[in-house]
């Protein structure tokens, strides 16, 4: 739905493991359509990750998250670097 980058197999791999470790597929998906309808022609992956992060929110308010468009969580950091197999 957006003009589309080209992705080495790295970044390809990258966006997987990191979406598919931290959030369903349903978030997912509902973050990509939010995204495709936004004015933004340049959606990446820490946009993608923060509209999930705010669905989630959406979904359960107890849950405190860090407001990832400042700064990340150290819980969401520590997830992605699990994802990735990266030691941190």
């Amino acid at each position: 739905m957006k003009k589309q980058a080209t992705f080495s197999p790295e970044q390809s791999d990258c966006w997987v493991k990191v979406l598919s470790e931290l959030y369903t597929t349903e978030i997912v998906n509902q973050a990509c359509l939010y995204l495709a309808f936004d004015t933004d022609p340049f959606p990446d992956l820490a946009k993608i990750v923060a509209r999930c992060e705010h669905i989630e929110a959406e979904q359960n308010p107890q849950i405190v998250r860090g407001d990832i468009l400042k700064e990340p969580s150290k819980q969401l950091i520590a997830k992605a670097a699990d994802a990735l197999g990266m030691k941190i």
